[in-house]
């Protein structure tokens, strides 16, 4: 759920939201066994890594 709420934010162009979301996912994962059923949610969340990396730089 906090994948999905870093995405929404960062698609919506809501930088402080998504930064927020974005770590409180990366805190949530990091604490969850990496396996085929996190894939998607860590794929997402690096995903959204990437994109808030070239939002800072505007």
């Amino acid at each position: 759920m906090l994948v999905q709420g870093e995405v929404t934010a960062a698609a919506a162009g809501d930088f402080d939201a998504a930064m927020v979301a974005h770590d409180a996912a990366g805190r949530l994962l990091s604490m969850i066994a990496s396996d085929d059923s996190t894939a998607a949610a860590q794929s997402a969340h690096a995903a959204v890594g990437t994109l808030l990396r070239a939002m800072k730089r505007r």
